[in-house]
This record gives C-alpha cells, sequence and structure tokens, in this order.
C-alpha cells in the first residue's frame, strides 16, 4: 500500500474537532457492537464466507475500527473503503479496511491527527485492558481536551 493522503492533512481546529468528536460520538452511540483483535468481524452464524453480504447476524468493531467507519462515512462518503470478506474466523469472517486488518491505514491516523502512540494505547484499551466504547470514549475527551 502506497501512502498518498486522500484528504487535506491539515485541518483547522473546528474541522479537527468535529472529526474527533464524530469518533466519540459513534463510541457513546451505544448502537454498535464491540470485538477485538481486528478492526471489523462480521458472524454469520455458520462458518466460512457467506454467498450475501445480507446473511450476516451481526457486525462488531474494535474502537479504530469505528474510527475507520466514521472516516470513510465523512471523508470519502462515495467509496466504501471496507473489502470483500476474505478471511474465515469460527462462524463468520473479518472486513479489512483500506488494505489493513489489525490498525488503521496512515490516512484515517493523519485524519484525526493521531500518533502512533496514541493508536498503540487505544489498542491496548480496547483488545488488552478491555475497555468499553464508552471508557474509550471518556479516555479520547480527556486526550483532547473535547
Amino acid at each position: 500500500m502506497n501512502f498518498i493522503p486522500l484528504i487535506d492533512n491539515k485541518p483547522t481546529e473546528e474541522e479537527l474537532r468535529d472529526r474527533r468528536l464524530a469518533w466519540i460520538n459513534a463510541l457513546e452511540s451505544g448502537t454498535l457492537n464491540q470485538t477485538t483483535g481486528r478492526l471489523c468481524r462480521i458472524e454469520t452464524g455458520f462458518p466460512g464466507i457467506p454467498d450475501k453480504l445480507s446473511e450476516k447476524l451481526s457486525e462488531s468493531f474494535c474502537c479504530l475500527g469505528v474510527a475507520c467507519a466514521v472516516y470513510n462515512a465523512r471523508a470519502i462518503p462515495t467509496k466504501s473503503l471496507w473489502t470483500e470478506p476474505t478471511e474465515p474466523t469460527g462462524r463468520g469472517y473479518v472486513a479489512w479496511f483500506d488494505g489493513q486488518l489489525h490498525s488503521p491505514p496512515p490516512d484515517v491516523l493523519v485524519y484525526y491527527q493521531m500518533t502512533v502512540v496514541e493508536q498503540d494505547k487505544l489498542i491496548h484499551m480496547n483488545d488488552y485492558e478491555g475497555l468499553s466504547f464508552s471508557e474509550i470514549a471518556v479516555y479520547l475527551r480527556g486526550l483532547w481536551e473535547l
């Protein structure tokens, strides 16, 4: 994957605040299922990849997967960066985001002006500490003074 920024990497303070709040609001919405170890995990109820994506039972994201979904919806709404399912896992599969499985691509970090250290902290909070999306949102609000 070649890193070519798809978005302006120098947002105004107001734009950056709006981007970060959109992600935090999604985490706080209470409508998203949480997973670990992957940006997105989709359960189908049977082993393997479904014939139709409409056969999925549930979709779960890690906190950084939520960041990717919000980025995609806001920065590039005309094109999904989620790939077709390619990796069966248990009773479902995982989806890749712009060639990434475990962590966001560089464009997402640039979009939120997130450092690799911040990304790694969020991975640890989500995957190893088992913090909920709400708890992670509280951390992000404090980190970014929102």
